[in-house]
């Protein structure tokens, strides 16, 4: 039980991100994160001009309450602006965060205002560049270190068979 991991890097700002979590990961967690076989890992990348705001914006709720990670991330996804507009900022932000219930907003407010995670956002873009040989892409699945390509739930199904 549990011995597939499942690691994703995703922006926030990113389109193909918000195709991802909400046509491929609802399937990854109702087969796999829910019934406990696999573990699941999603590192926020800032790459995409202006998507800083937006990865420390999840950092910061990630790390004050990690039981609404997901909840505010999939918030963010269903209600992301086009990714060629700069709608991440701390309003935005703040505002997506008041939509999810249990986020300490006096604490995600000093969070943002401090960029508090800007430094831990850069140091993932080193690891996604290292894990991709140097071009970073998002949304990029691995599945017990093996690249998921293309990205659907055929591809995943095919490489999670072979580990069985």
């Amino acid at each position: 039980q549990g011995n597939i991991k499942i690691v994703v890097f995703e922006d926030m700002k990113c389109s193909n991100c918000k195709r991802y979590d909400t046509e491929i990961y609802p399937y990854i967690k109702s087969h796999y994160i829910d019934t406990g076989k696999a573990q699941y890992t999603l590192i926020p990348l800032a790459f995409i001009r202006n998507s800083m705001p937006a990865g420390n914006a999840a950092l910061c709720v990630y790390h004050q309450k990690p039981e609404l990670f997901f909840a505010y991330v999939d918030y963010l996804y269903r209600h992301q602006p086009d990714e060629a507009l700069d709608w991440a900022t701390s309003d935005t932000l703040t505002q997506f965060a008041q939509q999810v219930s249990g986020i300490d907003m006096q604490a995600f407010a000093t969070c943002i205002k401090n960029n508090t995670y800007y430094t831990q956002l850069q140091q993932n873009i080193g690891l996604a560049g290292e894990v991709m040989g140097g071009t970073v892409q998002t949304p990029t699945l691995y599945i017990n270190g093996y690249l998921i390509s293309p990205m659907s739930i055929i591809q995943i199904e095919k490489v999670v068979s072979t580990l069985r």
